[in-house]
């Protein structure tokens, strides 16, 4: 089967059990959604316009909106269900703030989940902290102390050696790939 973008590109399902693997690709396009081949920048607008720095993480909300860890500008973007490119969240500078909107700050954001209610989780890599943004732009610190290093335990007493990657499991849990550690941690 095929799934579908907000701007109507098609992602073919090659292991759906109810469609049959069609190995010819020839008849399927790759094709730019935002930003300028080449150019790096930070300016936000229409898709075709936009400018991005290193965007590592990318995930997709139940609203159809993307997000985007824009590692190197230290935000997180979000692209709308009409082709805008907003900065969601951050500063633009490295740091750990949190706060609203942009008076929060980030400092290399990578992985990106989103949860059935919006809330956008960040593995917030050079800071080793997993932040939490909700649906109105509100960044909190979920986890870690800022510190690196390996230590299991409750939110801000947490270590975590560059978090890289980030998900939710269908209870809830947010899982973390901890780069440094070699670990995946369950919160």
């Amino acid at each position: 089967g095929f799934d579908y973008t907000i701007t109507g590109h098609a992602y073919k399902c090659t292991d759906c059990p109810d469609q049959p693997n069609i190995p010819d690709f020839d008849n399927y396009t790759v094709t730019t959604l935002a930003g300028q081949t080449g150019e790096s920048g930070s300016t936000n607008g229409n898709i075709h316009n936009a400018k991005f720095n290193k965007p590592i993480g990318i995930a997709v909300g139940p609203s159809g909106s993307i997000y985007i860890g824009d590692s190197k500008n230290h935000l997180i973007r979000k692209i709308d269900s009409s082709g805008n490119v907003t900065t969601f969240a951050g500063s633009g500078s490295p740091g750990s703030a949190n706060g609203n909107g942009t008076s929060a700050s980030f400092d290399t954001p990578y992985g990106i989940t989103v949860d059935s209610s919006e809330n956008v989780y960040v593995a917030d890599n050079v800071n080793n902290l997993v932040r939490k943004i909700d649906s109105l732009g509100n960044v909190t610190t979920l986890a870690g102390s800022g510190s690196s290093g390996f230590n299991n335990g409750p939110g801000n007493t947490a270590n975590f050696n560059e978090p890289i990657g980030i998900t939710i499991d269908s209870q809830g849990n947010v899982l973390v790939a901890d780069f440094q550690n070699h670990l995946i941690i369950l919160y």
